[in-house]
């Protein structure tokens, strides 16, 4: 009997559907409101994607341009003012040693292991 069911299983022609008419088929099932406020729902969900990407790329280049015009050259003159008092330091080292760095820096507390030359 099982046999018998497989083998006429085999022999119907099953007909592919596409996904539009599967589609289709399925909305048939639901009435008029559901279908016309399920597609409201998703008019009005893809129009505030498409505004929620508008406003987003608008504020990303508004922060994005701002940090380049005011932000960015601050921090690329510390970085050079920095570079250039390590350079300073380097060259005094050079020229007068270790203790002389040290001690001709404004401020710099010494460190450890060194005692200021009497």
């Amino acid at each position: 009997m099982a046999l018998e069911i497989e083998e006429n299983i085999d022999n119907l022609e099953i007909e592919d559907e596409t996904l539009g008419e599967r589609l289709l088929g399925l909305s048939e099932m639901f009435p008029e409101t559901v279908r016309s406020f399920s597609g409201s729902i998703f008019n009005s969900s893809v129009s505030a994607s498409k505004s929620l990407y508008k406003w987003s790329r608008s504020g990303l280049w508004i922060v994005a341009s701002t940090f380049t015009i005011l932000i960015l050259p601050i921090i690329c003159e510390e970085q050079r003012a920095s570079i250039e008092e390590q350079q300073a330091k380097q060259q005094r080292e050079l020229l007068l040693g270790p203790s002389a760095a040290t001690s001709s820096a404004a401020g710099a507390p010494m460190p450890l292991g060194f005692a200021p030359v009497k």
